[in-house]
């Protein structure tokens, strides 16, 4: 009934859409710790505890605007 079997091309084609979103964030990012700990002089210790607090607040903010966001008619 259901083939389990993904094709190359379906395979390459998720796997570059990832890349493409991912990449230029992970670019983004690495620039704003660059700044942080360069310009700034930021200890490396706090911008990874800001970062810390950053991916934390993401995985509780972010599920939680989703599911406010389907539940709205705005």
């Amino acid at each position: 009934m259901f083939n389990d079997k993904l094709p190359l091309k379906s395979k390459l084609a998720y796997g570059g859409l990832g890349a493409g979103i991912g990449l230029p964030s992970q670019i983004a990012f690495s620039a704003i710790t660059f700044f942080y700990n360069t310009t700034l002089g930021l200890n490396t210790e706090l911008t990874g505890i800001a970062w810390l607090i950053f991916s934390f607040w993401n995985a509780i903010n972010d599920p939680l605007f989703g599911f406010i966001e389907d539940r709205t008619k705005s």
